[in-house]
């Protein structure tokens, strides 16, 4: 392959072959560089398809992600806010704990507090 040679040189012919030759010699670099990926996924557990495994690993995100939980406090002043306790507290939660009240002053009645309602526990299941 001339490496002196201007592309405006060449002949037609001369381009073709030359672009043949790279796209021969470029999907060789490919096959190499997949074969060294897959290689480095063995090894460190990583897919060379999926960027890497994510918080959930290979089989995906959690089952309960986006389920929606049951509100376990609401705001006295506006019973349409509601906070099921997970993430950040909203800011009408927050006025009221820094104004001194305590949270157990908003929880719902009825819930309990963080533990599963209308499931059995698998020990209780089994039995």
């Amino acid at each position: 392959m001339p490496r002196s040679k201007s592309f405006a040189s060449m002949t037609v012919d001369q381009l073709l072959e030359l672009r043949e030759s790279l796209d021969k010699f470029l999907g060789e670099k490919r096959q190499q560089l997949e074969r060294s990926l897959q290689e480095l996924g063995r090894i460190t557990g990583l897919s060379s398809r999926g960027g890497g495994r994510g918080k959930r690993g290979p089989r995906g995100p959690h089952p309960a992600k986006g389920k929606k939980v049951a509100p376990k406090y609401r705001n006295p002043d506006d019973p349409s806010q509601t906070w099921a306790g997970r993430g950040a507290q909203p800011r009408w939660l927050k006025a009221h704990l820094t104004a001194g009240r305590n949270i157990e002053d908003f929880a719902i009645s009825g819930g309990k507090g963080g533990k599963r309602r209308g499931r059995k526990s698998k020990a209780r299941a089994a039995s």
